[in-house]
């Protein structure tokens, strides 16, 4: 997606998500784009779940930023 359209996208997104009563799944390998709108992460690795947790739960535990995390998680898959 070209930044013009992603930017719309990640805002239509903020702006309409109801963060009591909204689910969302977004598959994206751009993790710093959409960082701020998870509560959630799963991380898949051919097919498999990797990891299924809070970010502020994965934060604590790597003391890393979210696409650090990724990467780390994958590297030892």
């Amino acid at each position: 997606v070209d930044p013009l359209t992603r930017d719309f996208i990640i805002d239509t997104i903020k702006n309409n998500l109801d963060r009591k009563h909204s689910s969302i799944l977004i598959s994206t390998h751009l993790i710093n784009d959409v960082e701020a709108l998870f509560d959630d992460v799963i991380i898949l690795y051919e097919g498999k779940v990797l990891v299924w947790a809070s970010v502020k739960e994965l934060k604590a535990k790597y003391q890393m930023p979210l696409e650090e995390i990724f990467k780390e998680v994958i590297r030892h898959a």
